[in-house]
């Protein structure tokens, strides 16, 4: 297609025609007029056909290109996060420090166009791609490098915001500074090559940057579905550079081609007589906005801020659709993936737009127009979307990653023809400048520049300002009243026959739009949006939209909070069995809703996560009653953050990464203790993985409750190196404790984890807390004595442990998994989940998004019996109360326990090691349900005939 389309634009063209003023060329005459270095320069018709017959190598190398710079820009702002952190600033300031260089090469390259004129663009164009190779291979090495530095200054900045922002960016610029100028510059100097063929420049520029818009696209799938989780972070790396290298082969052998030869002199002016300003010297016959500078400003001005809207969109449809698709890394790569799509089909269509309406203004305003209507249209179908994922999951019934096509689909649905109209302005507004000869790069450069200018605008304004105060759909309706606005002024400039007949219908037409939009635009519903469809959509099987939209609001109840935060979207909602906090639609804390019930019915607690959330905090404090300094990562609900204040510590530093959150742990303040107000706790809005890094403070117990592992952002909680990090913040003698999901994970995700973890704390014990496990370790260097948790603490630690049914140290101690040297023997070796490979941020996701229910129960069962004939329970690390009868009853009591919570195994070995010791019939009782249950009822009647024969008087075994 491309090779057919250029073609045919330029057979016309073959005739002789009179070089434009100023540029040298063929000799009227018919001979050849000598070029820079003196030699004879080829007929125009034949430099033309070389061009042509370059153009389509150039369009794969351009496509190459593409796909590494995607590569590399996921691939680094992984690794700066980090380092320094995964808050929206830290964010927000490595895409700068990125999207920085990309324009500042850009401009560069423009300026420094006239002085490159005696080198062959293609040779440039091979040289920056292999410097770029070269630059990327080191950005690694200078990041390892620099961790050291970053954490040094950082350390001694003492939490301030602004040093530490200023900080962050200059380290990301001195990292990225180069590699992404590079980057910046390869569009500029191809633009040089595609204008080779005389007029039709502006159109063959549209195509390289749609091609180069097509690689990007390839390498952002890549990068996010594929490279990532087969071969890690480096090699993911590594194979960008080498498709660097195999674009600058590509360019250096066709520099030395025949058709690149004669590609080399096209549109070479002459100093001497080129006119000042007059960058489309020898261009296109389209005609500008106006005439002369004022109508590049024009077009300039509206690149720059469709740049910024588009940025807007990007932030504030990802926002939206996280809601729907989930926050995993395969969600994120989809959402950029469809709007990287959208732009190089934009761009291919904008080609012949341009073709079509010559006037640059005029097609531009078309483009406006089109941009602010389908996003509005948008605005109706982004309130479906829960409905719509329902919808196709019935009807498909698709597989995990059958459900990643669905995302797809649904993520396309609501940006692809907005970013089209975003992506035909590129090759609109080059077309416009007369991006001729030598003009080309300078034309291209300085355009893309002030674009990339207007998307750091965009992305910075609707991250920090547009998305927290008006959300995601005031974000998108501020987006669209700007694109009324540009398409105004767009038309307005136009000076062709068709604008001016239709300017007074286009502009009060589009001022109808905008004043109708705050007016006529949906309200989206939060119970809709909060759903969680994508972890859920199960419970909606068969149900049509009036029944769908009635069983999500039943589901949420009362809604007290729906905030959309710098970060993600916080809801707090109270129904008759739970108060919930959901983040990004995803359950992170739910407790007993405080409810009167009626007298009526059954009054069982509804604990939801309490257990969990209680355990993680008096666990590890039990384990250290001395404990001073205590680090909470990860508030939630503030459940935890309340049971380590029960305890006498004198300081606690509790990380939350998302202020919304800490606005919505108020909605619990009756369950929590109301932790915040507590005068020894200092609130850090951060990134926990980065306060680690910078902060200087060491800490008794550092425990670490993020969200799920499978999100992207949290997962880097649950990685090797994160671990390591902790250690080296503990005091001497300290312990970590991470929580640790056991749903939706199969037996090998938690091995990977567990690896992790005692890599860092060889010394580890494992607690089992309903589906989740809460798991303890120090570097070895004391041991953990587990008989401190026979103490149970003080009154307000045995009060907040009575709330979810412990009430002496067995019912306590039969949480107890697995740990010491049983651990280490029952891992084998295998995966380790690291920074590098991202294993469980990669699996994780896919387990989640099986919802067959068979599958679900087959991943429960098999992580249930991980350890099943590899652990002696938690009888190795504790000593027995005196006496054989003390010790018999203590053990009766623990194997009782363990019953209650369904740990059969364990029941059973204490049991029969309470037998073993003084025979008694509480232990002959819970033998006999242990083998009723695991269908032996024959063994299970003898056992407690036996039991009644020898224990009359007991009415427990009667």
């Amino acid at each position: 297609m491309p090779t057919y389309l250029f073609v045919s634009m330029s057979t016309r063209r073959l005739r002789y025609r009179a070089p434009a003023s100023g540029t040298t060329g063929i000799d009227p005459v018919g001979g050849s007029k000598p070029g820079p270095s003196g030699d004879p320069m080829p007929p125009r018709a034949s430099r033309g056909l070389g061009a042509r017959r370059a153009f389509p190598w150039l369009l794969a190398c351009l496509t190459l290109s593409g796909a590494s710079g995607l590569i590399y820009e996921v691939s680094w702002v992984r690794s700066l996060e980090l380092v320094f952190g995964a808050t929206t600033f830290a964010v927000a300031t490595v895409l700068a420090a990125f999207m920085g260089g990309l324009a500042a090469g850009s401009w560069l390259m423009a300026s420094l166009a006239p002085r490159l004129e005696r080198f062959h663009p293609l040779r440039i164009y091979g040289v920056i791609e292999a410097l770029l190779g070269g630059a990327a291979l080191l950005v690694p090495v200078a990041l390892r490098l620099q961790v050291p530095l970053f954490q040094a200054i950082g350390s001694r900045l003492d939490g301030s915001f602004a040093a530490l922002s200023l900080v962050r960016f200059a380290f990301c610029a001195a990292i990225l500074i180069v590699p992404t100028a590079l980057m910046g510059a390869t569009l500029p100097v191809a633009s040089r090559v595609a204008s080779a063929a005389g007029t039709g420049a502006g159109q063959r520029v549209g195509v390289i940057y749609a091609f180069n818009t097509l690689g990007a696209v390839l390498g952002c799938a890549a990068a996010g579905l594929v490279l990532l989780p087969a071969v890690g972070l480096l090699r993911t790396q590594v194979l960008a550079v080498l498709l660097n290298a195999l674009a600058a082969a590509g360019a250096f052998a066709l520099a030395g081609s025949a058709a690149g030869r004669r590609a080399r002199v096209i549109g070479v002016r002459r100093p001497e007589a080129a006119a000042p300003g007059a960058e489309g010297a020898g261009g296109d016959s389209q005609s500008a906005a106006g005439s002369g500078a004022a109508g590049r400003r024009l077009l300039i001005a509206l690149y720059a801020v469709s740049g910024l809207t588009a940025m807007i969109y990007e932030v504030a449809w990802s926002r939206l659709l996280v809601l729907v698709l989930g926050s995993s890394t395969y969600s994120y790569t989809i959402m950029l993936t469809t709007f990287l799509l959208g732009l190089a089909l934009g761009a291919w269509l904008g080609v012949r737009l341009l073709r079509r309406v010559p006037d640059a203004a005029l097609a531009a305003g078309l483009c406006q127009i089109m941009i602010a209507v389908t996003t509005f249209l948008g605005l109706f179908l982004a309130g479906e979307l829960p409905y719509l994922y329902h919808l196709v999951h019935d009807w498909l019934n698709p597989s995990a990653l059958g459900l990643l096509g669905v995302q797809l689909l649904l993520a396309a649905s609501l940006m692809i023809l907005p970013t089209l109209g975003l992506g035909a302005m590129f090759p609109v507004i080059i077309g416009g400048l007369r991006p001729g000869g030598l003009g080309a790069p300078r034309a291209v450069g300085r355009a893309y520049a002030w674009n990339t200018l207007g998307a750091i605008l965009g992305s910075v304004g609707a991250g920090f300002c547009l998305i927290p105060w008006l959300g995601s759909r005031g974000a998108l309706l501020s987006g669209i009243l700007v694109n009324t606005l540009l398409a105004i002024a767009a038309v307005l400039g136009a000076r062709s026959r068709p604008a001016r007949r239709y300017l007074r219908p286009l502009v009060a037409t589009m001022l109808l739009f905008g004043a109708n939009l705050f007016v006529g635009a949906p309200r989206w519903r939060p119970e809709i949006l909060s759903s969680g469809i994508f972890r859920y959509v199960d419970r909606y099987r068969g149900m049509d939209r009036e029944t769908f939209a009635r069983t999500a609001r039943r589901s949420h109840g009362e809604i007290l909070m729906f905030r959309e935060g710098l970060t993600c979207t916080v809801t707090v909602f109270r129904t008759t069995s739970a108060l919930s906090l959901l983040v990004n639609g995803k359950p992170d804390a739910s407790v007993p809703p405080g409810l009167i019930e009626p007298s009526a019915r059954i009054r069982t607690a509804r604990l939801g996560d309490l257990p969990t959330q209680i355990l993680v905090g008096q666990i590890p404090l039990l384990l250290a009653p001395g404990a001073e300094r205590v680090m909470v990562i990860g508030l939630g609900s503030g459940v935890t953050l309340g049971s380590v204040l029960s305890h006498p510590v004198k300081e606690v530093d509790c990380i939350e990464l998302e202020d919304a959150v800490v606005r919505g742990s108020r909605f619990f303040d009756d369950v929590s203790g109301a932790p915040l107000r507590d005068p020894r706790v200092r609130m850090v809005v951060n990134d926990g993985r980065n306060q680690l890094l910078v902060g200087r403070r060491e800490y008794d117990v550092i425990i670490s409750e993020p969200s799920n592992p499978w999100i992207a952002g949290a997962a880097s909680l649950f990685t090797r190196e994160f671990f390591e990090v902790a250690k080296q913040r503990l005091r001497p003698g300290g312990l970590f404790c991470q929580w640790i999901q056991l749903y939706e994970l199969r037996a090998d995700d938690l091995r990977a984890m567990l690896r992790a973890f005692t890599a860092a704390f060889p010394e580890a014990h494992v607690f089992r807390v309903g589906s989740d496990a809460v798991v303890v370790g120090s570097d070895g260097g004391r041991p953990i004595h587990l008989e401190r948790l026979m103490g149970l603490g003080g009154a307000t630690v045995r009060a907040d442990l009575e709330r979810v049914g412990i009430r002496t140290p067995e019912d306590l101690l039969a949480h107890y998994w697995i740990g010491g040297r049983d651990l280490l023997e029952g891992l084998p070796s295998g995966a380790v989940n690291t920074d590098d490979n991202m294993l469980i941020e990669f699996t994780a996701p896919l387990r989640m998004l099986s919802r067959e229910l068979r599958e679900q129960q087959a991943q429960a069962k098999e992580t249930a019996e991980m350890f099943l004939g590899r652990t002696n329970g938690v009888l190795p690390h504790l000593a027995l109360p005196q006496g054989d009868r003390r010790a018999a009853a203590f053990l009766a009591g623990l194997a009782e326990a363990a019953l209650t919570q369904e740990r059969d195994e364990d029941a059973l070995r204490y049991a029969l090691r309470s037998g073993a010791i003084v025979p008694n019939p509480a232990a002959t009782r819970v033998q006999g349900e242990v083998m009723a249950r695991a269908g032996r009822p024959d063994e299970a009647r003898d056992r407690l005939v036996r039991a009644a024969r020898e224990f009359p008087r007991d009415p427990g075994v009667l």
